[in-house]
């Protein structure tokens, strides 16, 4: 799977491409610093937490989650996918 879409950032609007399906979907974010590369990790509790592959969980993650999962995106519901 690879879809496109952007998120209101620092008052500019950051392209956000999905790559992979909704158990490896990696978001590359084209942020005007430089790319940024997050994931969503489940804990063992089943909670899903925004990571940044290699650093783990990180504010700015967390904050770039909140507005990507505020896209309500089809494609983010675990419902939408088997097991």
């Amino acid at each position: 799977m690879e879809n496109k879409f952007q998120i209101p950032w620092n008052n500019t609007a950051v392209t956000v491409e999905v790559k992979g399906d909704y158990h490896d979907m990696v978001f590359v974010l084209h942020l005007p610093e430089g790319n940024k590369h997050l994931a969503l990790d489940t804990d063992e509790n089943g909670v899903q937490h925004w990571i940044e592959p290699g650093k783990g969980e990180t504010d700015q993650a967390a904050q770039l989650g909140m507005l990507i999962e505020a896209q309500d995106l089809p494609f983010l519901n675990k419902e939408n996918y088997s097991a």
